[in-house]
């Protein structure tokens, strides 16, 4: 349930972030405005007026003023401060380290050792 939970925040998240929020209400607007305009004119000529016009009813002012707003905010987060994480009381931590030898074992078939008898021939065949 937890995770069903957190995925479904993360697609929500995911969503908003990426402006889908702005297409949705822009969406929303634009199928208002081709009703209102197919009950006055032919839906060719609705169609054509509700692209044309910018702006004109609520849902295209918020998504003007949403995504205006949007820009404004910056991608990143500078911060002037350096978080120090230098300690001189603390003891080093590869200190006791330092004089161990990391290198690679030599290569040893002990694992897998070698077979001594070579494969036969010819192959047998399986008779199931």
């Amino acid at each position: 349930m937890g995770r069903l939970f957190g995925n479904i925040l993360l697609l929500a998240s995911m969503f908003v972030i990426s402006g889908g929020h702005l297409l949705l209400t822009q969406s929303v607007g634009w199928a208002t405005m081709l009703l209102d305009y197919s009950r006055e004119m032919s839906l060719p000529m609705a169609i054509e007026q509700t692209f044309r016009s910018t702006g004109s009813c609520k849902f295209c002012k918020a998504v003007e003023t949403g995504a205006k707003d949007q820009s404004q905010l910056p991608m990143t987060v500078k911060s002037e401060k350096k978080a120090d994480v230098y300690s001189p009381t603390a003891t080093p931590v590869l200190g006791p380290l330092a004089g161990r030898d990391f290198s690679y074992p030599p290569n040893k078939d002990s694992l897998f050792p070698p077979r001594g008898e070579e494969p036969p021939t010819p192959v047998p065949l399986r008779l199931s």
